[in-house]
């Protein structure tokens, strides 16, 4: 990853899964140039994952779907409790949010039009494992909890917005604890000038 020799356990997973479906063993290398941060909620796990079963079915001639790879980078993904849905948003392009939960082809999200014109900035002060949040009983009921809650207030709005999707995240991430204090206040901040 970016030049460093790393495990990349997630990555492993998917090129394992996929070579397992040959006949005769390779040896290969994969390389990832990530240019976001990791474990910072970006989805770099399941894009590496991603990436790598899409890049060894094309040069393995396997004739996989785009489908098909997804759901074996999503299995990478959840085998290693490195997350739970961002695969499926991967493969489709533009706004999304996931109506019901699994893999490609299981899952459902629904598009979101919005303008391209629209620019969205991201910002990450640290790291928060998804392994460690997944491992604890009371943070990953509270999240299921209070994602059933959104999501059913999301599904029920016939004219949902771009807002609506951001109101509900921050709501998420207060309730849940998944926002840093550090960030909140800075959300606060930038939320006044609106």
């Amino acid at each position: 990853i970016n030049g460093k020799i790393t495990n990349a356990p997630i990555s492993r997973e998917a090129a394992r899964q996929i070579l397992d479906l040959q006949d005769h063993p390779r040896k290969i290398v994969i390389k990832h140039d990530v240019r976001i941060p990791q474990k910072a909620g970006f989805g770099a796990s399941g894009a590496g994952a991603l990436s790598t079963a899409l890049a060894l079915n094309a040069v393995l001639e396997l004739g996989l779907s785009r489908e098909e790879c997804g759901k074996i980078a999503h299995v990478a993904e959840v085998t290693h409790q490195a997350g739970l849905g961002d695969v499926i948003g991967q493969i489709h392009d533009g706004m999304e949010f996931r109506v019901k939960e699994g893999a490609p082809g299981i899952g459902k999200i629904k598009h979101l039009e919005i303008d391209r014109s629209l620019f969205i900035t991201c910002a990450s002060i640290g790291t928060l494992e998804t392994k460690k949040i997944l491992q604890d009983p009371k943070s990953r009921n509270n999240i299921m909890k209070m994602g059933q809650e959104l999501l059913e207030s999301i599904k029920a709005n016939k004219n949902l917005s771009l807002e609506d999707i951001f109101t509900n995240s921050k709501i998420f991430a207060r309730k849940t604890g998944l926002i840093p204090p550090d960030l909140d206040h800075a959300l606060k901040e930038l939320e006044k000038n609106i």
